[in-house]
């Protein structure tokens, strides 16, 4: 087979290697020598065998690592047309909720008219299949937008006004420049829908219906409003919710936590606004120019970093500059931008917490003077950086990069947990990790197995946690114990002034490191305190351990 031969040519390689060895100790007569008597062709012969394992050991571990990654990418790619054919479904089925209740209105009202007054109708039938062919258009979802459910909008009150004849008109207030932004199909339905039938209906002089929409940064704000009785007065009327709690899921669906949907008595009517962010990977504004904001404590490094974008970024539209952390909050409140230059230490809140808390879906530029080894930890994280002074080659390569990022649906799902993992890695950065009113508190005792026992052990008393499978190691001066917890996991818990990170899968009480060596490789060891082994450093966290 393919794979015989494959490793017979690494073993003819290693024969040809086990000479070539040979001949570089011994001169050749020596060696020619050594090959004809039999001490000398054993040890030939046992170098080329060491040699021939190592090289096809090589070869078949990299084999393996090649496999394992397709193998991984096509678990990927099945999992991600998994969670969209979940998605898709969750919406037809939202939509199939909706449609037949309006179907079944409008079909009723034809056969009424058809022997009284058939060419109303006729006409109801014709608007009917307008609004049906339209329906059609965006079923998918893949290419609705604002425009498209506008003109659906109209083809169905049209269809209701024929129903309730003077009793209702409507108005549609939307300017042409926000047509082509995408919105998830059925959004606006539903609230009209609530609106005349709760509204509207009960009224007996009936009312009008407005939809309108704004932009507000790189939120899309929709209101739809009526003059009807009101929610106070309509609600428990033999109201079901059904139109809303639709709306609710779909918008929870399509947007998450960060879609806003709010109810107001007006006195007479009821105004309703969604609020959702701009679809992911759509730019901010509507030329297609990305807006960014700058956020640092040096008005002179911010405002460099400002004019450096404008010569190597033209479009970019840097929308405002910060001064500390409160500040930048309030501007992405107010723009809700697509990338943020964070500088990491800022009076009052830092970069690290801002980041935390800004919108999903931005892009996050770190402008740091932490050292080469620092930097080490962004390089595969969800966070781009630049190093104090800014130079043009490394902002041409964050500015390459965030054009790539900026086409892909959203920024990183892993934000949250490589913002927690930079807190534990740079030095003096108070409270990073899981700060804020809804941080988890700080592990205090653990319980772990000992053998048949499950022992209380305070967190004080550990000397390090060692990740192990899907379980963590616990060192003590005691023994060793397992507990059933990711080190993942673990260190969000921890005290991240206490509980240092110095490899992928180790963490350290820095209470119990009694010192730090160097080895010949230049590698940091770290010796404890009440336990015999020297744990090493891995190149990305040593940068912490260079006073000590």
């Amino acid at each position: 087979t393919a794979r015989s031969f494959y490793y017979s040519i690494v073993s003819v390689i290693g024969v040809f290697a086990g000479y070539a060895l040979g001949s570089a100790l011994l001169d050749w007569p020596q060696l020619m020598t050594s090959v004809f008597s039999p001490q000398g062709a054993t040890s030939i012969l046992l170098l080329t065998v060491i040699i021939s394992a190592t090289l096809a050991a090589v070869f078949f571990a990299r084999e393996r690592q090649a496999k394992a990654e397709a193998e991984f990418q096509r678990g990927r790619a099945r999992v991600e047309a998994a969670e969209k054919q979940i998605r898709v479904a969750q919406l037809q089925l939202l939509e199939a909720q909706i449609e037949p209740h309006f179907l079944y209105n409008t079909l009723a009202n034809v056969i009424s008219l058809i022997d009284a007054d058939p060419a109303t109708a006729k006409h109801m039938i014709e608007r009917l299949i307008d609004y049906l062919r339209r329906a059609a258009v965006i079923s998918d979802g893949a290419d609705a937008t604002l425009g498209h459910q506008v003109d659906l909008l109209r083809a169905y009150l049209d269809l209701i006004v024929l129903r309730m004849g003077s009793r209702l008109s409507y108005r549609i207030d939307v300017p042409p420049e926000l047509a082509a932004l995408p919105l998830p199909p059925m959004l606006l339905q539903p609230v009209v829908e609530n609106a005349i039938k709760h509204g509207i209906e009960p009224k007996i002089s009936g009312g009008e219906v407005s939809v309108t929409a704004r932009r507000q940064g790189h939120r899309l704000l929709l209101a739809v409003t009526d003059d009807g009785l009101g929610v106070r007065t309509t609600r428990g009327a033999g109201s079901t919710g059904l139109g809303l709690a639709n709306l609710r899921a779909r918008l929870s669906t399509m947007h998450g936590a960060h879609a806003t949907l709010a109810i107001e008595d007006r006195q007479p009517g009821t105004r309703v606004t969604i609020g959702a962010r701009r679809a992911a990977g759509v730019s901010a504004t509507v030329d297609g120019a990305p807006r960014a904001l700058i956020a640092d404590d040096e008005p002179r490094l911010a405002s460099y970093l400002a004019e450096k974008l404008a010569t190597a970024w033209p479009e970019l539209q840097v929308a405002g500059i910060a001064a500390n952390g409160a500040e930048a909050l309030r501007l992405i409140e107010d723009h809700d931008p697509d990338i943020l230059f964070l500088d990491i230490r800022m009076p009052g809140l830092t970069g690290l917490e801002v980041a935390r808390r800004a919108a999903e879906g931005v892009h996050i530029v770190f402008v740091t003077a932490y050292d080469q080894y620092a930097l080490e930890a962004f390089e595969h994280a969800a966070v781009d950086y630049l190093l104090k002074p800014v130079t043009d080659e490394r902002l041409v390569e964050t500015i390459r990069r965030l054009r790539e990022r900026l086409k892909s649906p959203s920024a990183s799902a892993e934000l949250k947990s490589t913002l927690d993992a930079l807190a534990r890695v740079l030095p003096g950065l108070p409270g990073l990790a899981g700060s804020g009113a809804d941080s988890p508190a700080r592990l205090a005792w653990i319980r772990a197995s000992v053998g048949n026992q499950v022992r209380l052990i305070a967190v004080d008393d550990v000397s390090y946690f060692q990740a192990n499978d899907k379980y963590t190691s616990v060192f003590t001066a005691d023994g060793e114990a397992l507990i059933r917890t990711s080190l993942r996991e673990l260190g969000d818990q921890l005290d991240p002034q206490r509980f240092w990170q110095i490899h992928r899968g180790t963490i350290v009480n820095i209470a119990h490191v009694a010192a730090t060596t160097r080895d010949l490789g230049g590698r940091t060891l770290i010796k404890l305190k009440a336990r015999p082994e020297t744990l090493l450093v891995s190149r990305a966290f040593a940068h912490r351990f260079r006073q000590m």
